[in-house]
C-alpha cells in the first residue's frame, strides 16, 4: 500500500505554541506539574526513561464491582514533555485481581512488567484446581501498548503450592531476564524464593531457590536487583519471623544476596536485623528501594529503618543508605532526616559517577537528593504537595531532567507527574526544605540460616494467559508549564488493513502484527508532533502450507493444519470456516485456499493409505540397441528418496552405483558389454513420508 493512499488514515498534529512574544525566540527550561485524571483509583508503580526519550509506565487501577474491590494493570506512555500518547487497562478475564509489580525494559522499544493475579474465595483456576488461586503474572509489551505474549507460572511446582509471585525483573547484559519469585505452600505454612534467568521467549536457562526454617518471604523480598560490574547478580529485601501459624510478627531482617550470572548459584548472603519488636503489621516502605554499586567495589543499599515499635511512616522513621563491601559486610549507615519527623525512601536511581539520586516521602513533600559516593548529600530539591495529599510513588531520570509521579490517596482518581532538573525551579511546586544526614547505627548482624538449590521443578513454570486491554482516558491539567510546548487534543484513531511486513513507519518500524502505532516527531522547538496509526495486519497467502504429504495406515482420522493467521479458509471447496484444521478419514489429495487484500492461494497435500508405499524393481532387461527396455532401472516413485543403487556381477565385481532413480545400467562395464546371464542388485532408499530406510536385494537377468 503506497504512502499517499495510508496517509488518508492517519492524524497529524502539533502541541507546539508560543507563550509570549520573547519566548518565541527560546524555549524556557521545560519544567512542570501535571495532573491526569482518570475514572478509576490511579496507583503509579514504575517509570523508565526509554531509549526514545519518552516514559513507559506501569501501574493498578482500583475500582469496586459487586461489592467486591477490584484492580486492573495500568501502562502508559507519555513524552518527555508531559503528553500523553496512550494509556490502557489491562485485565486477565476470570480474574478479580491484576497488580502490577515490577518492570524492566526488555529491548529498547519492548517491556516486560511483572505481577500477580487473584480471585476471591470460591473460584478455581482450571489448569491447577487451587481454591483462590493466585498466581505471577508476566507481559511482554511494545511501545505501542500492543502485548506481545503474556504468561501466569500456575504449574510445574511441588504438591501443594498455593500461591506465587513475580516480583522484580532485572535485565543483564547478555539481553537475558533475571527474574525474582515468592511461592506460598499451604498450611502448615512455607514461603520460599525463586530466582531465575531466562530468555525473552519465557525459557528458564536456571532457578535457584533458597528458604529459611526461621524466616519468611511473605512479603517482599526484593524491591531492586541490579547486576554488578564483575556480573554477580545482587538482590535484597525484606524477611520477617512469625508465630508458626500466624501473622503476628517477631522481628523483621534486612536480607541481601548475591548470585554467580552465569549458573545461578550463591556467592554470599548477609543478614541484618532491622526490627525485633513484635507486632502483627508490616509495611513495604520498610523494603529496599535502590542498590548501586560504589566506583571502589562497595555497595549502597537505600531503604527505610524504623527506629521505633511498628508505627505508620513518618513517624519515627528514617530513609538510610547502608554501605557494604563488595562481600555484603555491612561498613556504615548513613541515616536521613528532612524537615518533618520522619522520612522513607522510595524510589532511586545510580548515576555514572557512583552517586546516586534519592527519593524520599516524608508525608507533607518529597524530596530529590543527589548522594555522593560517601552517602552525603550534595543538593536537593523539595517538591510541595497540596495540603500534604500527594504520595511520591515513582521517579526515573532522562538526562538533566528528573521526573517524579506522585499518587493522591485523598483523591485517588488523580495522578501527578512533575518534572525537574537539579539547579531547575517549578514555581508551583518547589519549597525551600531540610535534608540532613547523620552517622548512625540501626542495625546487627543476623543468621538467615537460608538454605539453596538448584530448582529443578522451574524449567516449564509458565502457562499462556489471555489478557485483554482496553483505552483508558486521562483528562490532563497544566499546573504550571514551564516550556513553549502546551498539552495536545485528543486524537481520534482510524483503522486501516495492510499486508504483513509491507509497511514501515518513518522510523524504520516495520509493522508485522495487528494494533495500534504511532510515530513521534520533534519540531524546531522540541515540541511534540505525533502521527498515529491503527493497523489490522492481513497474512500474505503465499506463506500458506499444509506442510508435507501424510498417511492413514492403522488411523481412522488424519488432522490435517494450515498454516495459521489467516482469518478464513476455503477446505476442498466447502464453504468457508475460520477453522485451520480439518480432519479426513480416507485417503486422497485435499487442498485448502485462502484469499485476502495480499492475494490467494492453493496449498494441497496427498493423504497415503500405507504410509511406506512399496519399491518395485524389474527382474530383467534386454540392452540390444532396440531401444526398447536397454536400461535397467528402479522406476521413480516421487515417494522415496535413493540412497544407493548397485549392481554386481557373480564374483561379486561392482559394475554399477548410482543415487540418482533417473540412471540405470546399460549391460556395460568400462564400456565393455557384459555376457547375459543372472546378476545382484542392492538397493537402499528412505521414504519421503516416515523417513524409514528400506533395503532391497534381489538378481536380475541380463538378456542379449
Amino acid at each position: 500500500m503506497g504512502t499517499r493512499h495510508l496517509l488518508r488514515y492517519v492524524l497529524l498534529y502539533s502541541v507546539c505554541f508560543w507563550v509570549s512574544a520573547a519566548s518565541s525566540q527560546s524555549c524556557l527550561t521545560g519544567n512542570f506539574s501535571i495532573a491526569y485524571r482518570g475514572t478509576e483509583n490511579q496507583t503509579m508503580v514504575k517509570t523508565i526513561f526509554t531509549a526514545r526519550k519518552e516514559l513507559f509506565c506501569a501501574g493498578n487501577l482500583g475500582y469496586t464491582k459487586n461489592n467486591l474491590v477490584r484492580s486492573d494493570g495500568w501502562l502508559s506512555l507519555f513524552t518527555e514533555s508531559g503528553n500523553l500518547v496512550w494509556s490502557k487497562r489491562m485485565q486477565v478475564p476470570g480474574y478479580d485481581l491484576l497488580t502490577f509489580r515490577d518492570m524492566t525494559a526488555a529491548t529498547d522499544s519492548t517491556f516486560l512488567i511483572s505481577g500477580f493475579i487473584q480471585t476471591y474465595w470460591g473460584a478455581t483456576d482450571p489448569l491447577n484446581p487451587v481454591p483462590n488461586p493466585n498466581w505471577g503474572v508476566l507481559l511482554h509489551v511494545d511501545r505501542y501498548g500492543n502485548l506481545l505474549w503474556a504468561r501466569k507460572m500456575d504449574k510445574s511446582f511441588q504438591p501443594g503450592t498455593e500461591s506465587t509471585f513475580i516480583e522484580n525483573l532485572l535485565k543483564t547484559r547478555d539481553g537475558d531476564i533475571v527474574m525474582n519469585t515468592v511461592l506460598w505452600k499451604r498450611p502448615p505454612f512455607q514461603t520460599k524464593t525463586v530466582m531465575l534467568k531466562m530468555d525473552l521467549s519465557a525459557r528458564i536457562k536456571w532457578a535457584t531457590a533458597y528458604a529459611s526454617d526461621i524466616f519468611e518471604f511473605r512479603f517482599n523480598l526484593s524491591n531492586r536487583l541490579i547486576q554488578l560490574a564483575n556480573g554477580a547478580i545482587v538482590a535484597a529485601g525484606i524477611i520477617d519471623q512469625r508465630i508458626v501459624g500466624r501473622d503476628s510478627i517477631l522481628k523483621v531482617n534486612y536480607y541481601w544476596l548475591s548470585l554467580d550470572e552465569k549458573n545461578g548459584t550463591k556467592r554470599w548472603d548477609r543478614c541484618y536485623l532491622l526490627r525485633n519488636k513484635a507486632a502483627n503489621v508490616f509495611f513495604p516502605e520498610s523494603s529496599v528501594r535502590n542498590i548501586t554499586e560504589l566506583p571502589n567495589g562497595d555497595i549502597s543499599f537505600a531503604a527505610y529503618a524504623d527506629t521505633n515499635a511498628i508505627t505508620v511512616p513518618p513517624a519515627s522513621s528514617r530513609s538510610v543508605n547502608m554501605i557494604a563491601d563488595a562481600n555484603g559486610m555491612l561498613k556504615k549507615t548513613i541515616a536521613y532526616q528532612t524537615a518533618l519527623p520522619g522520612s522513607y525512601t522510595v524510589d532511586g536511581s545510580g548515576l555514572a559517577d557512583g552517586s546516586q539520586l534519592l527519593l524520599t516521602e516524608n508525608g507533607g513533600s518529597a524530596s530529590i537528593a543527589e548522594i555522593d559516593v560517601g552517602g552525603r548529600p550534595v543538593r536537593w530539591n523539595t517538591l510541595q504537595t497540596t495540603n500534604g495529599r500527594e504520595r511520591a510513588a515513582a521517579f526515573c531520570t532522562g538526562g538533566n531532567q528528573y521526573f517524579v509521579f506522585m499518587n493522591i490517596p485523598a483523591d485517588a482518581k488523580q495522578t501527578q507527574l512533575v518534572r525537574t532538573a537539579p539547579a531547575a525551579d517549578v514555581n508551583c511546586r518547589i519549597i525551600p526544605g531540610d535534608f540532613t544526614a547523620y552517622t548512625a547505627d540501626f542495625f546487627s548482624g543476623d543468621n538467615a540460616q537460608m538454605q539453596f538449590g538448584s530448582d529443578s521443578v522451574m524449567q516449564d513454570p509458565f502457562s499462556v494467559l489471555q489478557v485483554t486491554a482496553s483505552e483508558y482516558p486521562l483528562q490532563r491539567t497544566d499546573e504550571c508549564n514551564y516550556s513553549c510546548c502546551a498539552s495536545a487534543a485528543a486524537a481520534t484513531m482510524k483503522k486501516d488493513t495492510i499486508c504483513s511486513g509491507g509497511f514501515v513507519l518513518p522510523d524504520n518500524t516495520r509493522i508485522q502484527y495487528s494494533g495500534d502505532y504511532f510515530v513521534r516527531f520533534s519540531t524546531a522547538k522540541g515540541c511534540d508532533s505525533i502521527v498515529y496509526y491503527s493497523f489490522e495486519v492481513r497474512r500474505e497467502p503465499s506463506s500458506l502450507s499444509l506442510g508435507k504429504d501424510t498417511c492413514m495406515e492403522n488411523k481412522d482420522s488424519v488432522v490435517l493444519y494450515a498454516t495459521p493467521g489467516y482469518g478464513q479458509y476455503r477446505w476442498m471447496n466447502e464453504p468457508v470456516s475460520t477453522a485451520d484444521h480439518y480432519t479426513v478419514r480416507q485417503a486422497g489429495v485435499y487442498s485448502v485456499s485462502v484469499q485476502n487484500i495480499c492475494g490467494a492461494k492453493t496449498s494441497r497435500v496427498t493423504v497415503h493409505a500405507l504410509c511406506d508405499a512399496p519399491l518395485y524393481i524389474p527382474n530383467a532387461f534386454t540392452p540390444n540397441g532396440d531401444y526398447l527396455n536397454d536400461v535397467f532401472r528402479i522406476p521413480a516413485t516421487g515417494k522415496h528418496k535413493l540412497i544407493s543403487f548397485r549392481i554386481y556381477n557373480r564374483w561379486g565385481n561392482l559394475l554399477f552405483s548410482s543415487d540418482d532413480f533417473s540412471r540405470g545400467w546399460d549391460g556395460s562395464y568400462r564400456k565393455i558389454k557384459q555376457p547375459s546371464g543372472t546378476y545382484v542388485y542392492q538397493v537402499e532408499a528412505e521414504s519421503l513420508l516416515t523417513g524409514r530406510k528400506i533395503s532391497l536385494a534381489g538378481s536380475l537377468q541380463l538378456i542379449r
